[in-house]
C-alpha cells in the first residue's frame, strides 16, 4: 500500500471483510460517487474505494497480451476508449481449456466495465490460421436477441412497434445493495420450469438466447422445451 505513482489500494468488503486490491496506473477506474477525500468506484470488476486526490483524467493505452494456448491474443484499449483486437486462438469447442481471447473479452467489458455490450471497433487476424481467427468468430457469430424477435414477427406482418419489453425467466441478473447489477453464472438447473396462462389470444415469441460471451448460460447455451396445453 505505499505510495508510488504507479499504484493505488483500492479497499472493499466482501462477506464482512475488509479486503483490498492493487490497481495499476493505467487501470480504467469508473467514479461512482464522489465523497470528500475518497471515490466509490469500480475498477478491474471491484467495487470499493480509493483516495480522490490519486485519480487523474488523463488515460493511457492499454495493452492486454492473452494466453489462448498456443501464441498470444491482443486487445488494445486507446487513451479515447477504442478497442482493437488481434488474434482469438481457436474457437472455445476446440480449446482444451475451453476458453480463447474472448473470454477475456467478455471479462473486461461485463466484469471490469461493467457494460452489458461488448464494442470492438476492430478485428484482425495477423494471419489466416484457425488458431488465430477462430476466437474472433465466437464473438461475432451469433444474433443479437433483438434481431431473433424482430425476424419472427415479421412471419405474421409485425415490426420494431409491435415489440413489447421481454422477459427473463432463466437468465440470472442479480443487483447488488448499491444497485450496481451484474451477470452471473446460470442458477437454474435442467427440468426448471415456468407456467403461464393466456386469457386472450396471445402471441408468444421466444428465443433460447444464444449468449456465448457471459457467464449467465455457462457459455453453453442449452435447448428449452415449449409445451402448448389447449383449454
Amino acid at each position: 500500500d505505499q505510495e508510488d505513482g504507479f499504484t493505488l489500494p483500492l479497499t472493499y468488503t466482501s462477506r464482512g471483510k475488509n479486503r483490498s486490491i492493487t490497481l495499476l496506473w493505467g487501470d480504467c477506474v469508473q467514479i461512482l460517487e464522489r465523497g470528500g477525500d475518497t471515490c466509490r468506484v469500480r475498477a478491474r470488476g471491484f467495487t470499493g474505494n480509493v483516495e480522490t486526490e490519486r485519480l487523474t483524467e488523463n488515460a493511457l493505452m492499454a495493452v492486454y497480451f492473452i494466453d489462448v494456448g498456443q501464441g498470444d491474443g491482443i486487445l488494445v484499449r486507446t487513451p479515447d476508449g477504442r478497442h482493437l483486437l488481434v488474434d482469438g486462438g481457436l474457437e472455445r469447442s476446440k480449446q482444451h481449456t475451453g476458453k480463447n481471447a474472448a473470454d477475456f473479452v467478455d471479462w473486461k467489458f461485463y466484469k471490469d466495465y461493467g457494460d452489458f455490450r461488448i464494442r470492438l471497433d476492430s478485428l484482425m487476424a495477423s494471419h489466416s490460421d484457425n488458431d488465430h481467427y477462430g476466437g474472433l468468430h465466437d464473438l461475432v457469430r451469433h444474433n443479437p436477441l433483438r434481431e431473433n424477435f424482430l425476424a419472427e414477427m415479421a412471419k405474421v406482418g409485425m415490426g420494431k412497434r409491435d415489440m413489447a419489453a421481454n422477459i427473463n425467466f432463466f437468465m440470472y441478473v442479480p443487483v447488488s445493495a448499491d444497485g450496481q447489477m451484474d451477470m452471473g453464472p446460470s442458477i437454474s438447473t435442467p427440468g426448471d420450469y415456468v407456467d403461464l396462462r393466456a386469457d386472450n389470444d396471445a402471441l408468444a415469441v421466444i428465443s433460447n438466447c444464444p449468449q456465448i460471451n457471459n457467464p449467465v448460460n455457462d457459455y453453453n447455451p442449452t435447448p428449452v422445451q415449449v409445451t402448448v396445453w389447449q383449454p
